[in-house]
């Protein structure tokens, strides 16, 4: 039962992806997640370039990726050139979520490098 005034939630799209004033209808909402992308994709296009003022920043920085990280590699390397302080990390047997698939890892590096 709905509460009155409120909109209906399409029910192929979760409800932490329902915009009442963005409705779905032409898009492909169907498949979970897919709006939410979208939104995200056009935000990103409106968003500054952070390298200007990331090379003038003066602290430590913990860049961590995975080997099997399916997003351009090529980012993470930038990050480390572009912080002054930046320490990569490479992380094998794990891709974007290292934190989940490499835990022991990744807490442990995070760990040494807080207490450095």
């Amino acid at each position: 039962m709905e509460a009155a005034g409120r909109a209906s939630r399409p029910s192929a799209a979760p409800a932490a992806t329902f915009h009442p004033e963005r409705p779905l209808s032409g898009l492909p909402a169907s498949l979970p997640g897919f709006y939410a992308i979208q939104l995200t994709t056009a935000d990103q296009l409106t968003v500054p370039d952070p390298r200007p003022v990331l090379r003038r920043a003066h602290v430590p920085v913990l860049v961590v990726r995975g080997v099997c990280d399916h997003k351009n590699p090529g980012i993470a390397r930038e990050y480390d050139e572009v912080l002054r302080d930046a320490t990569l990390l490479t992380v094998a047997g794990a891709g974007h979520l290292v934190d989940a698939e490499q835990r022991g890892v990744y807490r442990r590096a995070v760990v040494r490098f807080l207490d450095s």
